[in-house]
């Protein structure tokens, strides 16, 4: 669920739309992966098992993307 959530994230980012860039959408995209990448950061070392680790770094690692590539 939250690799989803994240993909619809992106898919308003990247939307392609010149006009969905200008709205308060991409706005709260943008500032809510940032908000997420924090969590992520903090929770990351109190990871209790492997497969959890796996996913969080996974997930940090897609919204670092996500955010590197449209801040360009």
């Amino acid at each position: 669920m939250q690799k989803s959530y994240i993909a619809n994230l992106n898919d308003i980012i990247f939307s392609g739309n010149p006009d969905e860039v200008e709205t308060d959408a991409y706005s709260v995209a943008r500032a809510d992966l940032g908000l997420l990448a924090k969590e992520v950061n903090i929770a990351l070392p109190r990871a209790g098992d492997n497969l959890t680790r796996y996913h969080l770094e996974d997930i940090a690692a897609r919204i670092k993307k996500a955010l590197a590539i449209k801040s360009d």
